[in-house]
């Protein structure tokens, strides 16, 4: 059975099962209560959506295995016997194309005995599942099914990287020789892509004279704050729209990007200048800009084919630029930020 969602509020999503004559099934997916996202009810004319128990097959269990406080209809788990392998899958779609994001399954842990365990299986390929205990699941919430003795459970399948078309494909199935197992659906977060790091705030490497920056920036500068490095866009190598845009400089100064494989002194970074220089080995410079009048330079997109990174390239991103007048700490310039990034396809 293939089930699709979209990462927004509100969608639609179809399945299909791999029978004779394979039927789609039609719901709704919420954002539930705590956190927990849930399959609504299907039609309720596919001939796998009944509220009977069928051995091997997914089911809907409607008002069972509803998850309470969803919007009308009920919201029904896909539910299985098992008894019979029957692999979902379950495609994420509408993501930010090379983004990470952690995901997380969502199933029924009975409170008490009813015959076998209630473990599940899940993972982002066929031939890498992992069983998730009943055991050791957080619960998200008390008797959150309508069908009375069950908590809804959330663990954390792993972080995984959205493809080219914006999409995750997460495979579940029965864990061998459970009762019964519960599916309720996925949670999923996005984790930005840019890390970050080297900051001149005195968490790591002390400031060249002690001109400590504000947080999340570097050294101070003449300004009496430091520049900061940030990045938008994604990760993707294919769509090669990664930016940057350094704030806090020095306007009508220049500033230089560039690009190394390190993150130099474990990431804390090496007194440099008026600042601390955060990424090194096989610096590449990705251009030269002048600050506006608001101390603001812009780098990208199309910058892979100066940087050179590919698929799985993890790269390390600073700003060098001029503070010649009134500088901290006499050396004439300072550094932002560093900021790391992990490139998919």
């Amino acid at each position: 059975m293939k089930i699709r969602f979209a990462a927004a509020a509100v969608v639609f999503l179809t399945g299909s099962v791999a029978l004779a004559a394979p039927t789609n099934i039609t719901g709704t997916f919420f954002p539930a209560v705590d956190g927990v996202n849930s399959f609504q009810a299907s039609d309720g004319v596919s001939t796998f959506s009944s509220t009977t128990s069928t051995t091997g097959l997914w089911h809907d269990r409607v008002g069972v295995f509803d998850i309470v406080g969803l919007p009308s209809p009920a919201s029904g788990a896909y539910q299985g016997q098992a008894l019979t392998s029957n692999l979902v899958v379950t495609t994420i779609t509408g993501l930010n194309p090379g983004w990470q994001y952690n995901i997380d399954i969502i199933h029924g842990v009975h409170t008490g005995p009813v015959g076998g365990l209630q473990d599940i299986d899940a993972g982002f390929s066929p031939g890498a599942m992992t069983t998730f205990l009943e055991a050791n699941s957080t619960l998200t919430g008390d008797l959150l099914m309508a069908g009375g003795f069950w908590n809804v459970a959330e663990q954390h399948i792993g972080t995984a990287t959205a493809d080219g078309n914006g999409e995750i494909d997460v495979y579940v199935n029965y864990a061998a020789g459970v009762e019964r197992t519960v599916y309720n659906g996925l949670a999923y977060t996005a984790i930005p892509p840019g890390t970050g790091y080297c900051f001149g705030d005195g968490a790591g490497t002390t400031c060249p004279c002690g001109n400590v920056g504000a947080s999340g920036a570097g050294c101070a500068n003449s300004t009496g704050s430091g520049g900061v490095l940030t990045e938008s866009g994604t990760v993707s190598v294919l769509a090669d729209d990664l930016t940057f845009l350094a704030s806090g400089l020095l306007p009508n100064q220049s500033a230089l990007l560039f690009v190394g494989l390190n993150a130099v002194n474990t990431g804390n970074g090496l007194i440099f200048g008026d600042g601390l220089r955060c990424a090194g080995g096989s610096i590449v410079r990705l251009g030269v800009r002048v600050p506006d009048a608001g101390g603001v330079a812009n780098w990208g997109p199309g910058l892979g084919a100066s940087g050179g990174w590919v698929s799985g390239d993890t790269r390390y991103f600073q700003t060098w630029y001029r503070d010649p007048s009134g500088s901290p700490c006499g050396s004439g310039f300072n550094l932002t930020n560093g900021v790391a990034l992990t490139f998919q396809n």
